[in-house]
C-alpha cells in the first residue's frame, strides 16, 4: 500500500517546505538527523522485507521519477546535459512525503534554482 502510495502523492512533494537541497537541510537542522529517524526503504533494516514488495517499491520510485520527469517538463525545465546527482525521500507511514532531499554535481546555479521550484 505504500508503495502505490508514493505514485499518488507527487503533488505533495511540490513544496518549498519538503523538497529543497541537501546544503539547505544541513542549515535547517534537518539534515543528517532525518536518516536517525526514517527507516530506509530497502536492505537488511529496510521497510519492504520481501522481493516482492522490493520489486514493488522499485516500480513506484521510478514511476514516481517519471512523474517529476513530467513535472518539470510541464514547467519548462529542461536539462542541458546529461546531469548526476541524487535523492533521498523520506516519508510518513501514510505514505506522504515529508522530505525530499537532493544534490546535483555540476548544475549551473540558475537551473538548480529553476529546479527547486
Amino acid at each position: 500500500m505504500k508503495v502505490m502510495l508514493l505514485c499518488l502523492l507527487f503533488t505533495s512533494f511540490v513544496d518549498s517546505e519538503i523538497a529543497m537541497p541537501f546544503e539547505e537541510a544541513k542549515q535547517k537542522g534537518i539534515s543528517p538527523e532525518v536518516d536517525k529517524v526514517y527507516k530506509g526503504a530497502l536492505g537488511d533494516d529496510g521497510v519492504f522485507k520481501t522481493e516482492e514488495d522490493q520489486q514493488k517499491h522499485i516500480a513506484a520510485y521510478q514511476n514516481f521519477l517519471k512523474g517529476l520527469g513530467v513535472y518539470l517538463d510541464s514547467h519548462n525545465f529542461k536539462w542541458d546535459a546529461v546531469t548526476k546527482g541524487f535523492n533521498r525521500i523520506y516519508m510518513r507511514p501514510d505514505g506522504t512525503i515529508d522530505y525530499f532531499l537532493y544534490a546535483f554535481k555540476d548544475l549551473p546555479a540558475d537551473k538548480e534554482k529553476q529546479f527547486s521550484f
